[in-house]
């Protein structure tokens, strides 16, 4: 039987990747399409190349390494850089995501179902290849205090990122099934746990 591939996206602070967590928990194999997009940057010299060429020396660490704080305050203040920056990255991070899901669904051991985490499903087109999307949703301002708490950052760049993507509302409107994450944890495993059974058993 052919696993499904299952989407789990949301806007930045809406949770997604805790809703994956409980996903992987549950036994399901995680692909993050932001790692693979972070290993085709450290592992693919051409894409350094090109990163260099577009923003200068000034994004790279000392080390050759991507200065990704300074790199996220590039594009999340100007979305033009932002387009520029996912020009170079997104065809290659796609490729390995392609793989990876490849590799997972050959892979006898595992559940029937695989989980795609990744926030830019709609975006990049990928919802066409999925079985099917979990959207995962909250309040703004909810979203707004974890972006702040996580990464240590003020509201105004914490709103710009959430506006770096499709809106939460045209998310849950294209999606397969809506988890809103407002409650408690317990209550969202509880949610997590009736797809979990949805998908071992269709």
């Amino acid at each position: 039987m052919t696993k499904l591939v299952v989407g789990v996206t949301g806007s930045p602070g809406c949770g997604k990747s805790t809703v994956s967590g409980m996903f992987e928990e549950l036994g399901a194999p995680v692909i993050d399409v932001d790692e693979a997009g972070r290993w085709v940057v450290d592992n693919m010299p051409l894409i350094r190349r090109n990163i260099r060429r577009e923003f200068g020396d000034g994004v790279f660490l000392a080390t050759g390494e991507l200065d990704r704080r300074k790199m996220g305050g590039i594009v999340f203040a100007d979305k033009k850089e932002l387009i520029k920056l996912n020009r170079i990255v997104h065809p290659f991070m796609i490729n390995r995501v392609r793989q990876l899901i490849l590799r997972a669904r050959n892979d006898k051991y595992i559940l029937p179902y695989i989980i795609l985490d990744a926030a830019l499903i709609f975006e990049l087109k990928l919802d066409s290849e999925l079985n099917y999307v979990i959207t995962v949703g909250a309040p703004l301002s909810v979203r707004i205090n974890r972006l702040c708490t996580r990464h240590g950052i003020d509201r105004e760049q914490a709103v710009r990122m959430t506006e770096s993507q499709l809106s939460q509302e045209e998310k849950l409107q294209q999606a397969d099934f809506i988890i809103e994450n407002t409650e408690t944890i317990e209550i969202l495993k509880q949610k997590v746990n009736q797809l979990h059974q949805l998908f071992t058993k269709r």
